[in-house]
């Protein structure tokens, strides 16, 4: 099968122009932007300022500002994997994987953007600040298919690490029914993969390192008489901490209903 060659590589990547990896990758670009900013500030005050305003020496601020970098260079990892299709070793139709795709889309309110050659890409809707939508791909092939999903490309960057994977997990589950023959019912909502092993993980990195930029910018750039840097900071983690908590308890249950 010819598959687009805007769409994937041959070793099974998504293909972004430089408009879209800036997209794609774009929540570690600002946090790097303002790593930056603030190492420049810290040199600046070193050898240009006539009046010096840091209450400990630069070697020690060049060291925590690195540390930060560990963030965003983990996310530029995550982001980078995001982009290959995971390949489901499970032979269907094309009017099965079509089946279970429009169930899908009817539960995750998936907008069609392409439909071309056994490719079928779709934006799904939008969650609470960590999912601003995302970009799910099918690509039907011989004897599997090969599915992918990003943040959207469309949308506001997402801080999202893309560790919960509610539209794949509800797609297979709607295939499988299909498969079996079984009629449509609607997908309770998923929430258990908010404590997967990934989820846990990152949280156990990313709520000491927030609370590490909260206590840098409330102990040690305020007092110094700056104020532009910790407010950026305090955002992003405000940010992070309050999104993620959201949605650790967001449990809505629903009921399944026939269609």
């Amino acid at each position: 099968m010819n598959k687009p060659l805007s769409i994937i590589t041959d070793n099974k990547r998504l293909i972004l122009n430089w408009k879209q990896k800036l997209k794609h990758y774009s929540p570690a670009i600002w946090i790097f932007a303002v790593i930056l900013i603030m190492i420049i500030y810290v040199l600046w005050d070193e050898y240009f300022s006539a009046e010096k305003h840091g209450v400990r020496t630069m070697g020690e601020m060049l060291q925590a500002y690195l540390y930060l970098g560990i963030m965003p260079t983990i996310i530029v990892f995550v982001k980078y994997r995001k982009l290959r299709f995971k390949e489901i070793p499970i032979s269907v139709t094309e009017e099965e994987l079509e089946e279970a795709i429009k169930r899908t889309a009817k539960d995750r309110k998936w907008h069609l953007k392409l439909n071309q050659e056994n490719v079928y890409q779709y934006e799904s809707a939008p969650g609470f600040t960590t999912n601003w939508g995302m970009m799910i791909t099918i690509i039907l092939e011989k004897e599997s298919f090969l599915f992918n999903n990003i943040c959207s490309l469309e949308t506001r960057s997402s801080i999202s690490l893309g560790l919960v994977h509610k539209d794949r997990d509800v797609f297979l589950t709607h295939l499988k029914q299909v498969i079996l023959g079984e009629d449509y019912t609607k997908m309770r909502e998923i929430n258990d993969t908010q404590w997967n092993w990934k989820m846990v993980l990152a949280r156990l990195f990313l709520y000491p390192l927030c609370i590490f930029f909260l206590w840098v910018s409330i102990f040690h750039l305020i007092p110094s008489g700056k104020y532009i840097l910790p407010i950026i900071t305090i955002s992003i983690a405000l940010t992070y901490l309050i999104s993620d908590l959201y949605m650790i308890f967001k449990r809505k249950e629903k009921v399944p209903d026939e269609k």
